[in-house]
This record gives structure tokens, sequence and C-alpha cells, in this order.
């Protein structure tokens, strides 16, 4: 592993060591002018290294479809209640997913494009 990815994950476990259970609201307006409420919930320390961990593919890369199955089990909220495929499949407005989870991850490890 290289030095800037070593200080990445290094940097990345310090953050996620402080913020267990913090929640950030994410608001998305949606195309029809409706505005979609998500709670996005730190997982902690422990579990947001298995969910990345379990979404590294062989080579190391991360595997979208497991890494976006990780954050709607653990970080994406609406309403009070876990998201999953089957939400996102039958949201009439399928647009804002990407905005979503890119927002999921970076709460995740500690980015602000909050």
């Amino acid at each position: 592993m290289g030095k800037a990815r070593h200080n990445s994950n290094k940097r990345e476990m310090l953050y996620m060591s402080t913020v267990a259970g913090k929640q950030e609201e994410l608001v998305i307006e949606l195309e029809n002018g409706e505005k979609k409420k998500y709670t996005l919930q730190h997982p902690g320390a422990r579990a947001g290294m298995m969910l990345r961990d379990k979404a590294a593919g062989a080579n190391g890369a991360m595997e979208q479809t497991k890494l976006w199955e990780g954050l709607m089990e653990k970080v994406i909220f609406i309403d009070g209640k876990r998201t999953n495929w089957d939400y996102w499949e039958e949201l009439e407005n399928f647009n804002h997913q990407t905005e979503v989870f890119k927002a999921a991850s970076n709460f995740l490890v500690g980015k602000s494009d909050i």
C-alpha cells in the first residue's frame, strides 16, 4: 500500500472512531419540486470499516453494488427506516439516487461534500 493510501485510511479510521451515531440530514429536491429528507447515520468505526472491507473486490477496488448495499443497511434512512433496493427501484424520481449514495459514502469516511 502506498504512503498516500495508508494516510488516507488512517485519516478515515480516526474520523470514524469519533462519530459513531452522529446523524446528518440530507434534503434532496426532486424534479417535480418535492423534497425528500434522508437521515445519514454513522455506524461507527468498526461497522464502517467492515462495510468498506465487504465492498472491496479482489483487486481492492470498491464494488459499487456491495458498497451501496452496505450504505443502505447501515447509513441511509428515510422516515426512520432503512432503505433497500425495493425502495430505490420503486422510487418514481430515480435521478437523485447517485447524489444520495455519494453523500452517504462521503459522510461515512469524513469527506465534506454534504
